[in-house]
């Protein structure tokens, strides 16, 4: 689907400039998402999430990114800022600092 970068794209962005239920609409236009951009719309799912303190669910959707594999740098590290950000936010602590900890070694 050549629209799927598109709307990622504009939903990063729309979530780069605050402007939540936009980049919720562009996540939400998606009909059908490949496989190959499933770990992007998961961690910008979850970035969405958290950025409405939404934590737990932010961290559902973070952790099935997490599980896909062969991730780039670039996704992997805003995964783990995104975990560490949702697990700071729910005071677990050690699994925060684990996901910083992971972070310093990309």
């Amino acid at each position: 689907q050549p629209a799927v970068p598109y709307h990622l794209c504009m939903a990063r962005y729309q979530l780069i400039q605050e402007h939540l239920p936009a980049a919720e609409h562009e996540i939400w236009s998606i009909a059908d998402l490949p496989e190959a951009s499933r770990a992007e719309y998961l961690i910008l799912r979850g970035r969405i999430a958290a950025r409405k303190e939404q934590y737990e669910n932010a961290i559902l959707y973070l952790k099935q990114a997490e599980e896909i594999e062969g991730l780039p740098k670039i996704l992997r590290r805003e995964l783990l800022m995104g975990l560490e950000r949702c697990y700071k936010e729910t005071e677990q602590y050690k699994l925060a600092y684990e996901y910083a900890a992971a972070q310093r070694s990309l």
